[in-house]
């Protein structure tokens, strides 16, 4: 279609239909990305989550009584907690299929519209009429209606009415006040018809009451009935030229009439003329139809319950004439694959056999796709009468048929491609080489040619010269003409050889004998067409089974897996399926849209989907042969030692584990060869790489396996340190011998094994991390947001082992955290380790963070550190909401430090009764005090763990990787000199790029250059009495702590004591930070008064100059306290008196 040529009431029509098939597209896109909320029913949701999502996701009932059911929601702080989580997360999908709701209405809005405009004359050379009678404003007309229809029954058939309802409710809840003009017509289409696609249960007149919610055009669906009723719009029959093929030909506008014809019931229902008519014409042998891209339909099941649709039909399709059509076809299908075979054959299909014989391998296209099409559509038939013909037949021989057809079909478009590029250059150098040689026969005839004994003969030189002349004027633009004129030159030629002249000569009738060939071959290019082409390409069309081939992905396995180097035929298979990509675009890209992009790339991630999934086999076939490897490496295949008696070589040759390793990689070998046997291939707008294309399957199966492990080893039955430690081993082992195993495999497949496993193994602990750390997040990040889930090698998901943890790396760090608990161990900060209190030995420290690195990697460990780090901020952020719920429902308590806060104020004066003072506030406050402890407790153990992540590394960065480790650490300091730099002159230097100290930041962190001590997790408002009660949580908790000069450290008193010295410490030191540094600042304030009110009291009461316990204690504590903090003296001198800073020294 031409759009410079048409009116402008056929653009707008276009560009409607356009509209129309981008509608379609993110109708089929939204469908298969419903959010899993609201997909609940009882059948797939537990009771608890069925009861909420019912609250939360109610269908229309929601219009009736709307205050109702927000107050149920507001009144409920656990669905209101999941209302804006599921908001967060979900509303821009909300969004977009509200706005895919409203333009299907807008659509059939567009329609009445665009009529209306035809019947009051605003394009003023056309009327509704007038259009119809055009030939492309049937196509445009019938299409425009078609598509409407389709909309609808693609609606109702992917997205089921009540799941409609909740995202329309769920839509106008979440956007709040709005004005949305349509809304109550857009509810109207879109509300529940009753019908259920899992059970194809279908409510009484359905689909004709639904189709009747937009009122349309009487006018238009009678006039469109009577074009595709009489008319063959399309103009299909110009390529399929028999009688049997008529229906095929008609196939097109069979699917629009199937979908028109419900805006028209009473046809189906009382008009029996016009459907026996119909029927007679469209679907006589052919009665499954595809409605729309492989979506096909059973008209003896759909029709059954309209009188006239079915009496036409059955009229057509009695038993009798069902087993003639199904003989017809099961005939053919041998007859015809013996004929492409033949063709197929090396050496047969050239370029001069196509040239001879273009008609026939035509008819042989025609008839061959005809036959598979009514075989592969009717097997899918629910009319029992054609089941028991067909349903035995074997889908084997059905997909033997596709694949050679589908080469013959590739093959002969190359080469008739091939001969349209160089159809003129052939064309000029078989008219010069003719031209040529009777020039040289005219000169021959002159009598002047030197050594020439024949006499002159002026006719036969005459007639020559003119031949040429005419072979000289020759165009290869007018075949018929052309032609014509081409075969009367050869005819002259024949008959001038019958002269005596020419007939006494051998060379000269050689000559003309050349001049022949040439204008046979010039007439043989003449008839290479660019019809060809078009032709084949409407005949190969295979839309219609675009759907049904995916039953037949376990047979093309099968057959892959038997022979790898069937893999080849699978390309031209491919590129026949690609009409799936090329039939919707075909409007878009003639209405010249911009949605051709969005369309296209719908289509042809469909097409590279279901190329992936045939070619899985592959991989997966490779891993099961990898696990043989795995078990001879690492089980059976020994290692060969330095120096091997001569008596035991032979024991040591291993001759046949070492036979049965190079069979397993041949045949790994085999089938890499056999994929990138397949050449690159354009699919849609997406270039097929076939290395590509394994290595992503290499990937898929890599990281299904590794997930795999990682899910089942690192489950835990108890939290002893020996089982945990034993799990850890063998966890290193088994990802160790894979490791091995698919590195030496890696050279047979082509891949880069090293990078592949550690990008995956990298993207698989990320996942998981950001899977559980989503359980700490009101918003969620989805799959389809996530930087490490993907849709072409996706991170499989596992079923929860125990209550808390989503995924293995929940279950490590809880386990981490459960072994190291402060009730049941004790850190020593010199080891470096948590010690059993009561036992004495370690459990956990340097020893086990090494066997942790090993078995999860540096990825593992640094995943580990993130996921502490969430749990933290959970525990910090609950801490700060307990602090103010305490602080709002005890205002005895509120008072009691509002008046310590101002006995002790100035800090730095020395308070009277301060003991009185001090224990007063402390026994009113066991509530607070006992908060604190457990998140002091909490953040001191998690702290230390990160520590020791931190540290592992950093060596393993320093051991691994020194030099990368050298330029991070000078690269570090310039940024961090830079950024200083910019601070103190911002005018004359510039800020360092975000983007460099974010990719940075990502290296720091895997190379341990962070101090966890220093990590602020959240942010939040000021807490003013936050050194006041930390101050008297420590002077009070002190009492439960001992100084242990052996081992250099606080420890508790009582082995029952939950409380223990290190984390004590650095529990206090990671809680001020996440405040302003002034609390700090106070909160050593009110220690050093503390100190100086007890030394003067001990100066007092006593003469001794050795301080009482809790006054060491203390100094201790802030000895170890600034050590960690990394705490300068000048800031703890302000507070403390000189002497105590050196017993600090000291």
């Amino acid at each position: 279609m031409d759009l410079e040529d048409s009116n402008l009431a056929i653009i707008t029509g276009l560009r409607i239909v356009s509209k129309g098939s981008l509608i379609l597209t993110e109708l089929q896109n939204l469908s298969e990305n419903i959010p899993t909320p609201f997909l609940f029913n009882q059948t797939n949701t537990d009771k608890q989550t069925f009861l909420i999502y019912k609250t939360l996701f109610i269908d229309f009932q929601f219009l009736q009584n709307r205050s109702y059911y927000e107050s149920q929601i507001e009144n409920n702080e656990q669905l209101k907690d999941i209302d804006e989580e599921i908001c967060d997360s979900y509303f821009e999908v909300i969004e977009r299929f509200y706005n895919l709701f409203e333009s299907i209405y807008k659509y059939g809005i567009q329609i009445n519209s665009f009529v209306k405009d035809l019947n009051e004359g605003i394009f003023i050379t056309q009327n509704l009429e007038s259009l119809c009678a055009d030939p492309d404003g049937q196509q445009i007309l019938s299409e425009m209606l078609g598509l409407f229809g389709v909309m609808l029954l693609l609606m109702d058939k992917k997205i089921q009415g009540i799941i409609r309802e909740r995202l329309i409710v769920a839509y106008i809840r979440y956007k709040g006040p709005t004005n949305l003009s349509d809304f109550d017509k857009v509810c109207d289409l879109c509300r529940k018809t009753g019908y259920i696609e899992e059970n194809n249960k279908k409510p009484n007149k359905y689909p004709e009451t639904y189709f009747s919610r937009m009122k349309l055009p009487e006018t238009l669906i009678e006039l469109v009935l009577s074009r595709l009723h009489s008319e063959d719009i399309y103009q299909q029959s110009k390529t399929y030229l028999l009688q049997e093929h008529r229906t095929t030909a008609l196939s097109g506008q069979a699917s629009l009439l199937y979908v028109i014809l419900y805006f028209a019931p009473d046809k189906l229902n009382s008009d029996s003329s016009f459907m026996t008519e119909i029927v007679t014409k469209h679907f006589s042998d052919n009665f499954v139809i595809p409605f729309y891209l492989g979506y096909n339909v059973d008209l003896t099941y759909e029709w059954d319950k309209y009188k006239s649709a079915s009496q036409a039909l059955n009229k057509v399709l009695k038993r009798k004439q069902l087993k003639l059509i199904w003989s017809v076809h099961e005939k053919a299908l041998p007859k015809l694959r013996k004929e492409l075979r033949n063709n197929l054959v090396d050496g047969v299909l050239t370029n001069e056999f196509v040239l001879d014989n273009i008609t026939d391998l035509m008819r042989l296209v025609r008839s061959a796709n005809v036959t598979i099409r009514w075989i592969i559509l009717h097997q899918t038939s629910q009319n029992k009468k054609i089941q028991n013909l067909i349903s035995g037949y074997a889908k084997k021989k059905i997909l033997n048929f596709i694949l050679d057809l589908a080469q013959f079909e590739f093959l002969l478009t190359g080469i008739l491609e091939e001969l349209l590029d160089n159809k003129e250059k052939k064309w000029s150098k078989h008219k010069t080489e003719a031209e040529d040689c009777l020039i040289e026969l005219s000169t021959f005839f002159s009598g002047e040619k030197e050594l020439n004994r024949i006499r002159k003969e002026e006719q036969l030189q005459s007639w020559f010269k003119e031949t040429a002349e005419k072979v000289k004027s020759l165009e290869d633009n007018d075949f018929k003409s052309t032609g014509l004129r081409i075969q009367e030159l050869v005819r002259a030629l024949e008959g001038v050889k019958s002269f005596h002249q020419i007939q006494s000569s051998l060379q000269i009738k050689q000559f003309i004998g050349h001049v022949e060939t040439q204008l046979q071959q010039m007439l043989r290019t003449l008839n290479v067409k660019e019809e060809f082409l078009n032709n084949l390409s409407i005949v190969s069309d295979m839309t219609y089974a675009w759907k049904i081939m995916n039953d037949y992905i376990p047979l093309i396995q099968q057959k892959i897996k038997k022979h790898p180097s069937s893999v080849i035929k699978l390309r031209s298979t491919f590129l026949k399926m690609n009409s799936i990509v090329e039939q919707p675009l075909l409007r878009i890209n003639q209405a010249g849209s911009k949605d051709q992009v969005t369309v296209s790339r719908y289509y042809t991630s469909a097409l590279l989907g279901f190329v992936r999934r045939v070619l899985e086999i592959v991989p997966q076939t490779m891993f099961r042969t990898l696990q043989e490897i795995i078990s001879l490496q690492t089980d059976k295949i020994k290692e060969i030692p330095t120096k091997i008696a001569k008596t035991s070589l032979k024991q040591w040759a291993q001759l046949d584990n070492r036979f049965l390793l190079a069979k397993h990689t041949n045949s790994i070998a085999l089938f890499t060869q056999g994929i990138l046997a397949m050449k690159k291939t354009l699919v849609g707008v997406v270039e097929i790489n076939p290395k590509s294309l394994l290595e992503d399957g290499i990937r898929k199966q890599l990281v299904r396996e590794i997930a795999k492990i990682l899910n089942e080893k690192l489950f835990f039955k108890t939290s002893k340190i020996a089982e945990f430690e034993e799990k850890l081993e063998d966890l290193a082992d088994t990802l160790d011998g894979f490791k091995r195993s698919f590195e030496y495999i890696s050279d047979y497949m082509n891949i880069y094994g090293l990078k592949i496993w550690q990008e995956e193994f990298s993207r698989i602990v990320n996942y998981n991390v950001e899977q559980e750390c989503n359980s700490f997040l009101k918003k969620k990040v989805r799959d389809h947001q996530s930087d490490y889930q993907s849709k072409t090698i996706p991170i499989p998901k596992f079923r929860k082992l125990d209550n808390q943890s989503i995924t293995c790396m929940g279950r490590l760090a809880r386990i981490l955290l459960k072994i190291t608990d402060v009730k049941s161990t004790s850190f020593i900060t010199l080891m470096s380790a948590w010690f059993d209190p009561i036992k004495g030995n370690e459990i956990i420290g340097t020893k086990t963070i090494g066997l942790l690195s090993k078995s999860i990697g540096v990825a593992g460990l640094n995943g580990l550190d993130k996921l502490i780090s969430f749990m933290l901020v959970d525990k910090l952020q609950n801490f700060v909401s307990r602090y103010w719920l305490i602080l709002k429902n005890n205002p005895e308590f509120n008072r009691n430090l509002q008046f310590l806060s101002k006995k002790l104020r100035p800090i730095s004066m020395t308070p009277l009764n301060h003991q009185k003072l001090y224990q007063q506030t402390i026994s009113k406050s066991s509530q607070m005090l006992d908060l604190f402890h457990k998140i002091i407790m909490d953040l001191g153990q998690g702290q230390l763990l990160r520590k020791l992540i931190s540290n592992q590394l950093n060596f393993l960065s320093k051991i691994g990787s020194g030099l990368l480790y050298s330029t991070l650490k000078i690269l570090n300091k310039g940024l961090l000199s830079d950024v200083q730099s910019h601070y103190e002159n911002p005018q004359d230097k510039t800020y360092v790029s975000e983007e460099l100290i974010s990719e940075l930041n990502k290296y720091l962190e895997l190379s341990g250059f962070s101090n966890p001590y220093m990590t602020i997790f959240i942010t939040t408002k000021p807490i003013k009495m936050l050194p006041l009660i930390l101050f008297m949580f420590t002077i009070s908790h002190l009492q439960k702590l001992v100084y242990n000069k052996r081992l250099c450290s606080l420890v508790r008193i009582k082995k029952n004591e939950g409380i223990d010295g290190t984390p004590f410490v650095v529990g206090i030191l990671s809680l001020l930070k996440q405040f302003h540094s002034s609390h700090l600042k106070n909160y050593l304030g009110y220690l050093g008064q503390y100190l100086r009110a007890e030394i003067n009291k001990l100066q007092k009461d006593s003469k001794s100059l050795i301080y009482p316990e809790h006054i060491t204690k203390l100094i201790m504590f802030l000895k170890e306290f600034s050590k960690i903090g990394n705490i300068n003296k000048r800031t703890i001198e302000v507070y403390l008196p000189p002497y105590l800073l050196n017993c600090l020294e000291d």
